[in-house]
């Protein structure tokens, strides 16, 4: 279980630059099309998901294997980061703290490795039982829900719109949504179908489960929510004149003002960052196509960069 923790560690680390490239680039980028900001979402998840990857010239990572499979069984412990400042500082201490002694029992390290995984895996089962607590929460709530057309659900138990289900989704929408809110409600919700979001959030939150201790995926799962949102929101105004744009913008405030606590289900309409959506929605442009080359080129660039091992 340690080398697995190991392993981990060391994915966790390289990903961890590519969500900070990520996160310059979204910055940088602020007029970036939400579907190429959730294609960097992805490289990152590619990243978090697969030990091997391609080599070339061009990567950016420092190392791969910051702590090596043998790390614990070192008479001197240290990391291989690719960064010599940080490597000699870390390593001192670790060599201070962690060498094992001739006259101990046991290595100290090991002790500590052993410890951080159980550790690991305890705060991966957490994770992994309250989201199923929840569905199973929710899955309750709607078992009583009056079918309104095709896949669409009217709920009385609900307080916020939402998809459950992952081979045949549904939407769920409130009883007390007025009819203009569930309009654009459902637009919203199938809009997020269509993107197949439902199964790219729950796919996001296993990988959440699994490096739930490294601050940098949490930063990125909450991003990847935000721009999920804003792709979706791109999707449903794409088409819409100014006037179906401003209905649709008020749907969004008049329904979080309603509902001011945060949505316990994923993809609720109105659920994140709210002004910043309706400040998007009302200066909607369909982007000029020089500049979503533009960022295209960078979104692979950065792939180029952050999803590839540096050549020996």
């Amino acid at each position: 279980m340690e080398y697995m923790f190991i392993s981990i560690l060391n994915m966790g680390i390289t990903a961890g630059w590519l969500i900070l490239a990520v996160a310059l680039l979204r910055a940088v980028l602020r007029n970036i099309p939400g579907s190429l900001r959730c294609m960097l979402w992805g490289f990152v998840g590619i990243r978090l998901t697969f030990p091997w990857l391609p080599r070339t010239m061009f990567s950016l990572v420092p190392s791969t294997q910051t702590i090596r499979p043998d790390f614990v069984y070192q008479e001197e412990p240290a990391i291989h980061s690719g960064i010599p400042a940080l490597n000699q500082i870390v390593n001192a201490v670790l060599s201070e703290s962690f060498a094992p002694k001739a006259d101990a029992s046991a290595n100290p390290l090991q002790i500590w490795m052993f410890f951080l995984s159980i550790v690991w895996v305890t705060g991966m089962l957490v994770m992994i039982i309250y989201a199923a607590v929840r569905y199973w929460r929710l899955h309750r709530k709607v078992r009583n829900s009056i079918k309104w057309k095709e896949n669409i659900y009217f709920c009385d138990d609900i307080e916020v719109p939402f998809i459950l289900g992952a081979v045949r989704p549904r939407v769920y929408l409130p009883s007390s949504l007025d009819a203009e809110q569930a309009v654009y409600a459902e637009l919203h919700e199938q809009a997020h179908l269509a993107r197949l979001d439902h199964l790219w959030k729950s796919l996001g939150f296993i990988l959440l489960a699994v490096y739930w201790f490294h601050p940098l995926c949490w930063a990125a799962y909450w991003l990847l929510c935000k721009d999920l949102e804003s792709a979706c929101d791109e999707r449903v105004v794409r088409e819409f004149d100014a006037d179906s744009r401003e209905k649709y913008s008020n749907a969004l405030l008049e329904y979080s003002a309603n509902h001011s606590r945060t949505a316990a289900c994923p993809f609720a309409f109105g659920e994140i960052n709210v002004k910043r959506r309706i400040r998007n929605v009302l200066a909607y442009k369909k982007p000029a196509v020089w500049n979503t080359v533009i960022a295209f080129v960078l979104c692979i660039m950065t792939a180029v960069c952050f999803l590839t091992n540096l050549q020996n």
